[in-house]
């Protein structure tokens, strides 16, 4: 039996801003169905670019971005709605993911409305509510009465709404308290085992890449410079960038 091909990949993608504006070079990158892939690179190494034309909210300015064995055509309204249901994005911000008039319910049902998606929308609220571990009341109240940590639990039943294959999170915790990005991340861990989800995280913590992510591939200026397994990549970096990024990671003074 032969290895599932890619869900959404970039093939030799770059971007930018005319000829002095380059963001992106020659980027190569795969999500295989059900795979956890981890984007690592400090600020402004392209990371939420890369991110936006993997989304289809922008276009390459060279190479394409492939879903499904298909280059996507964001101009193709059919394609692009079976694209939408199957790749969904968490972002960083949850206070500002949501919009604070509207009920936490009709935020998390918006897309099976846009979609088309003919489901009982209050039946499949109230079971992603509980897939998050919030209760059902909460569909009727509003984004303002809940923490950052559960603002970010109701962004993740959102974008579980149409039942996606893959996940594109944008530093899905870095807004959030210490205290509770662990049971943010735990969250992600056992919906990904449970619905068999793929995604691919962005992100600048390799704690979080190393806890979440099987493969991972590292981002410098704009360029990927290293990509492989999660744990041969962080226990033995190829690339001197990787080994920076490695050492300034915080360690705890030794008793």
């Amino acid at each position: 039996m032969t290895a599932p091909g890619p869900l959404l990949a970039a093939e030799n993608v770059g971007f930018g801003y005319g000829r002095e504006q380059r963001v992106l070079t020659d980027v190569s990158l795969t999500v295989a169905p059900g795979a956890s892939v981890g984007l690592v690179g400090e600020s402004g190494a392209g990371k939420t670019t890369l991110l936006r034309l993997l989304l289809g909210l922008a276009v390459p300015t060279e190479g394409r971005i492939v879903f499904d064995g298909a280059a996507l055509n964001v101009r193709d309204r059919r394609a692009m709605r079976r694209f939408r249901r199957a790749v969904q994005p968490v972002y960083q911000d949850p206070f500002s993911s949501l919009d604070p008039r509207m009920p936490v319910g009709r935020s998390i049902a918006e897309p099976l409305r846009s979609l088309g998606i003919d489901v009982d929308p209050r039946a499949r609220v109230a079971e992603l509510l509980e897939a998050v571990g919030l209760s059902a009341d909460a569909a009727e109240r509003y984004p303002a009465e809940f923490s950052g940590g559960q603002r970010q639990r109701i962004a993740i039943a959102r974008a579980l709404a149409p039942r996606p294959a893959l996940l594109l999170a944008d530093e899905p915790v870095s807004a959030l308290d210490t205290s509770v990005r662990m049971h943010v991340i735990e969250l992600l861990q056992r919906l990904a085992h449970e619905q068999g989800i793929g995604f691919l995280l962005v992100s600048h913590d390799l704690t979080i890449v190393s806890a979440l992510c099987e493969q991972m591939a590292v981002l410098e200026a704009g360029r990927i410079v290293e990509q492989g397994p999660t744990a041969s990549v962080l226990t033995s970096p190829a690339h001197p960038y990787t080994a920076q990024l490695l050492a300034s990671v915080p360690r705890l003074p030794a008793p």
